[in-house]
């Protein structure tokens, strides 16, 4: 496993990616169904984890640019757009753990957020008291697009995929 730039804390299957949004946002259209994010809105996007409860490994990188294809090395691979207002722009857990890194390098404006992630059939709806799981969130300034799966290859995204 890489080393993570936070062990993020799940609850209910998910932690968040964006940045803090004290009011209610619009989810965002998506086209077709998707996996490892779901309920995408204006500035947030929750992404969905194979343990109900417990740490996952988290690795932020911010780019100046899209890195292109997704390595085949992760099983399932999506992609939204955020807004980012005031920032930070982060992948955050339901713990008081400090998060990982910013991902809003250029400021605000309208990112691309990728989020690669395996290990989601591991240890399915079970509790993790050391990461089973890794995710890289990658972000890099773009105009807005709707939200679309790029590879899903777990048994999770694809149920995800026929809810």
């Amino acid at each position: 496993m890489a080393e993570p730039s936070a062990v993020v804390w799940v609850d209910f299957h998910i932690f968040t990616v964006g940045e803090e949004v004290l009011e209610d946002e619009p989810l965002q259209e998506r086209p077709t169904p998707l996996c490892v994010v779901f309920e995408p809105r204006t500035s947030t996007t929750s992404v969905s984890t194979g343990v109900a409860v417990g740490e996952v490994a988290v690795r932020s990188e911010a780019l100046d640019e899209s890195p292109g294809e997704a390595p085949l090395d992760w099983e399932d691979v999506a992609e939204v757009s955020l807004t980012v207002r005031r920032g930070p722009l982060m992948a955050t857990g339901w713990n008081p753990r400090p998060p990982g890194e910013r991902l809003d390098g250029h400021g605000p404006g309208s990112y691309r957020v990728r989020v690669h992630a395996r290990g989601r059939d591991v240890n399915y709806d079970g509790t993790a008291t050391v990461p089973s799981e890794e995710y890289l969130v990658q972000a890099w300034p773009q105009a807005p697009a709707p939200p679309t799966t790029l590879r899903a290859t777990s048994a999770l995204a694809r149920r995800e995929l026929t809810a």
